[in-house]
């Protein structure tokens, strides 16, 4: 570890704050991205925060180095899938449910956990409307992310992919609607996207790395739903509100 080669013989008492920045420089020289070196400095606060927590110090000096010194990490674009791409990962996939998973998350913006978590009782069809309640991630089911519980418009394209995937199954109120196979409660991260979507894209020669030079995941589904909804007018402020991408207060 970098911060231990620099200050693992110096005691805690006599480590100040142009000692933090020049470790930060020295970070630099050795290539470390912003990225990199805000990672290693928030290591090295952590420690120190302990270190005065238990007294061996007075104050934690990496929350004294100057804001303009602290390294500022480029935020990277989300990885998305461009609308060429669209009709030829659908072409390859084709199981159910994964198909409609990705399609309802495709015309949604809904997370994974989300989809996976949600039951026929959450929906209404005649309403067209989906009731974000829980989410299931982690192989844990809990509340949504930031516990934001919301109601979610749905097109009619979604209503009508939803219909027909009831029709199929007559899914009762408290049955999942998008269940795991064979038998299992509910749909694994693993086999969707290794078994899946990663294997269709490959079929329809979709890269993994996007245009943003960010691999792409299941989560690029609502990254391509945000981009599409803004270059079809959507105000931000309605996209932020449909997506939950606020914290509750």
């Amino acid at each position: 570890m970098h911060a231990k080669a620099a200050f693992g013989s110096q005691r805690v008492r006599r480590i100040g704050a142009e000692d933090i920045a020049e470790f930060n420089g020295m970070l630099r020289e050795r290539g470390c991205s912003p990225s990199t070196r805000a990672k290693h400095l928030r290591v090295l606060g952590a420690c120190l925060q302990a270190a005065v927590f238990y007294r061996f110090t007075d104050s934690n000096p990496v929350r004294e180095l100057p804001p303009a010194q602290r390294p500022r990490p480029e935020r990277k674009e989300a990885a998305y899938f461009e609308n060429s791409e669209l009709p030829r990962l659908f072409a390859h996939l084709k199981a159910e449910p994964y198909r409609s998973l990705c399609l309802v998350a495709l015309k949604t913006g809904m997370r994974q956990g989300e989809l996976v978590a949600l039951r026929w009782s959450d929906v209404d069809l005649d309403g067209a409307v989906a009731r974000v309640r829980s989410s299931f991630t982690g192989g844990t089911l809990g509340t949504p992310k930031n516990r934001e519980r919301r109601d979610v418009d749905l097109i009619t394209d979604v209503v009508e992919v939803l219909e027909c995937l009831r029709g199929n199954n007559f899914g009762l109120r408290d049955d999942l609607v998008f269940p795991g196979e064979s038998g299992q409660r509910f749909i694994s991260a693993q086999v969707l996207l290794r078994r899946h979507l990663y294997p269709a894209m490959a079929a329809a020669g979709i890269l993994r790395v996007g245009p943003t030079y960010e691999k792409r995941t299941f989560h690029s589904f609502r990254h391509t739903f945000a981009k599409r909804a803004l270059e079809s007018g959507a105000q931000i402020t309605w996209l932020s509100r449909h997506l939950a991408t606020h914290r509750s207060r």
